[in-house]
Formats: structure tokens, C-alpha cells, sequence
């Protein structure tokens, strides 16, 4: 059995040269490389890229629903 974790905040300072934002966001791009984790489920919202002003606004509400907004560059709002 492999378990990978790691908590992101509230590290003691003693392990903080080696748990940090770099290192954690390496080892999530690693596993999603390595078809270990599928990111897909972690994106609630996708908007046109026009739509940007209405995204930011979305996230600045913080809605239960919402994880991720990702604005889509290759559509174009109605």
C-alpha cells in the first residue's frame, strides 16, 4: 500500500523545508502525470474566458458548490 498525504497548513516548523506549497504542488502534478489522480472531479465550474468578471465573482461569493473555476480560452461567451 502507498499512502500519499500531506497537510497544508498549520505544518510544525521543524518539517517546513520539506513540506511546502512547491513541494505539494509538484507531488500533485506528479500524480496526475503518473494517471494516479484524475483532477477532473476537483473542477465544479467552467466559464468562457469572457465571462471572467462573472468567475471572480462566482469564487469572491464562495458558494458550497464551488471547488474550482477554470476559464475555458477557446469559447467564447453568447
Amino acid at each position: 500500500m502507498h499512502i500519499v498525504a500531506s497537510q497544508i497548513s498549520g505544518v510544525a516548523a521543524a518539517h517546513s523545508s520539506r513540506w511546502h506549497r512547491d513541494r505539494l504542488h509538484r507531488g500533485f502534478m506528479a500524480l496526475i502525470a503518473e494517471g494516479r489522480i484524475d483532477p477532473a472531479p476537483l473542477v465544479t465550474q467552467v466559464m468562457p474566458v469572457d465571462d471572467v468578471a462573472r468567475a471572480f465573482a462566482l469564487v469572491a461569493e464562495r458558494p458550497s458548490d464551488l471547488l474550482q473555476a477554470v476559464l475555458d480560452f477557446q469559447v467564447t461567451a453568447a
